[in-house]
């Protein structure tokens, strides 16, 4: 479509977003499309592992919907999920948000 190609800003290699959606890739590789409009709430959860002996944070970012859907968006570095969610609760201040 017109939007995707035009107006989405690409967030990491895991979140994308335009000015009506957010296009995440999920824990399996999936490919989910939100309307902005239809979030509710929209949260991260911390991810900790240890690599090479050192720990490593990411994020999990979660987007509940009106229709009572959970969107998980897995392995987005914090400081993403943090604009992400600052962005959506910009242009719909009505949407819960925890950072």
């Amino acid at each position: 479509s017109r939007e995707f190609s035009t107006d989405v800003i690409s967030y990491g290699d895991k979140v994308f977003l335009s000015n009506s959606f957010i296009y995440g890739i999920t824990y399996a590789d999936n490919i989910e499309i939100v309307l902005l409009e239809h979030i509710v709430w929209i949260y991260k959860n911390k991810d900790y592992s240890a690599k090479h002996n050192r720990e490593e944070i990411t994020c999990t970012l979660c987007l509940v919907t009106d229709k009572k859907q959970l969107i998980k968006i897995s392995k987005v570095p914090e400081d993403i999920c943090d604009l992400v969610i600052h962005k959506v609760q910009t242009r719909f201040p009505h949407v819960m948000a925890e950072n």
